[in-house]
């Protein structure tokens, strides 16, 4: 495929599609697990993994930063065709891994308990909790590895692999759970066992299909030098990823502990639930804006700025599409789905009232991640990581406090709050990615 002259739409088809199925199947394996949490386990071990989700999401930050830094600069330098630079921050982003991952699993293994006893969870979702991220710190190498060959594998074009790997985790996770909890009667650990072997099976799957890539057969050893700068360059592109998903991670944190201080743990399970229902539906966006950044990324280093414009435009489209079906869903079925993982009354209660809010701001994730994609294309994440920050952290707080302590408004007000607050993030996105832009324009003509 030609990423500067082919259709934008034919590319975006080609790429992003074998990713979507591949993120559908990454929440569908969550959906299991939150699944098997609620109707074979307990309430309790479905709020304790709620409460450890921001964990998960701190790993997935630390993934998602090198893939970003490293797609985006390595696209530029195919763009450039110069294949001996992209050999080189493969290789300084492989060191990178390999550091991050052995520090994140340490991290994760001796900060979980505190974070969460910091929440207000029950004894029992604490145990449920620790004893589950304990296990999946252990996957940590692996988690972190399969982040960097997805990047190999991407930005040569290929989202397919990646699709088969989730896939055939996704199928091999439901016999694990099944074997582990109601066999073996292990609990949380069955669930966090399970994923541990899935993790291992799907890092292997993936350096198969990359040593059989055009690149591993380009690759020269003269080329994989430890390079100060173009590790600066890496951690300055992937740095702001990470600190955006710690920040959504931290918010995360600041909504657990107000939805169980005024509505119990009952309500932060079915908060749970809700999220495994958002991602279903917002997932299939994120591999539009993998597909948007490998585009993109081509196109900015030949300096094709009206391609990128196009690119923005054609998966805000699709993803606007893709969501407002999900959206209907939620309004037809909604109950039923909380039901599904939890038949607890205020566990469906809490869950369908959040779904309610997700069908009002669902759209604006779409919009927030075209305009992510497209400002981290153009060489400016730092926009988004203030942006992030300034919505998610310093908003949430303030939104919440008003609404729940001056206006008295209790678990209604942080309902409320999150209803608003996603669509100024998308305001200000849109702004400030007009401005950037113009500037570009400027810059190249």
């Amino acid at each position: 495929m030609n990423l500067l002259e082919d259709n934008i739409y034919t590319l975006i088809r080609k790429i992003a599609l074998p990713a979507s199925i591949g993120f559908v199947f990454i929440t569908l394996f969550n959906v299991v697990d939150t699944y098997f949490a609620g109707n074979h386990i307990s309430s309790e071990a479905l709020a304790g993994m709620t409460f450890v989700f921001p964990m998960h999401l701190i790993m997935m930050a630390f993934g998602a930063g090198i893939y970003a830094g490293t797609t985006v600069l390595s696209t530029e330098a195919l763009g450039q065709q110069n294949k001996a630079k992209v050999i080189q921050l493969l290789y300084n982003a492989f060191l990178f891994t390999i550091v991050i991952s052995f520090l994140l699993g340490i991290f994760v293994w001796f900060t979980t308990k505190p974070i969460i006893i910091l929440m207000g969870a029950t004894q029992e979702a604490l145990e449920a909790g620790v004893s589950y991220m304990h296990i999946i710190a252990l996957s940590t190498p692996f988690f972190m590895g399969g982040y960097f060959l997805n990047t190999i594998l991407t930005i040569q074009g290929d989202t397919k692999s990646f699709r088969n790997a989730v896939i055939l985790s996704f199928f091999i996770n439901i016999g694990l759970n099944a074997l582990f909890i109601l066999y073996f009667d292990w609990g949380v650990d069955g669930l966090a066992f399970a994923t541990f072997i899935v993790t291992i099976i799907s890092f292997a799957y993936m350096l198969f299909k990359v040593r059989k890539s055009k690149l591993f057969y380009e690759f020269a050893y003269e080329f994989c030098v430890r390079d100060k700068i173009m590790q600066w360059k890496i951690s300055k592109q992937g740095l702001p990823a990470v600190l955006n998903m710690l920040i959504m991670s931290l918010q995360l944190f600041i909504m657990n502990s107000y939805v169980d201080f005024y509505a119990g743990q009952h309500a932060v399970a079915g908060m749970g639930a809700a999220f495994r229902v958002e991602q279903l539906i917002i997932l299939p966006t994120i591999a539009l804006n993998i597909a948007a950044m490998t585009i993109m990324g081509y196109n900015y280093g030949a300096k094709n700025i009206p391609r990128i414009i196009e690119t923005f435009k054609a998966i805000t489209l699709i993803g606007l599409s893709i969501v407002a079906i999900g959206i209907l869903l939620i309004l037809a079925f909604g109950d039923a789905i909380i039901m599904f993982f939890d038949s607890t009354p205020t566990v469906v209660s809490f869950g369908s009232r959040y779904l309610q809010v997700s069908t009002i701001v669902l759209l604006s994730y779409v919009l927030v991640g075209s305009a992510t994609a497209t400002l981290q294309s153009l060489q400016k994440p730092l926009i988004t990581l203030g942006i992030s920050f300034f919505r998610r952290i310093v908003l949430t707080l303030l939104f919440f406090t008003i609404l729940t302590t001056y206006f008295d408004f209790g678990i209604d007000g942080i309902l409320y709050a999150l209803m608003v607050l996603p669509w100024i993030g998308a305001l200000l996105f849109f702004i400030l990615l007009q401005k950037t832009i113009h500037k570009k324009k400027i810059e190249f003509t």
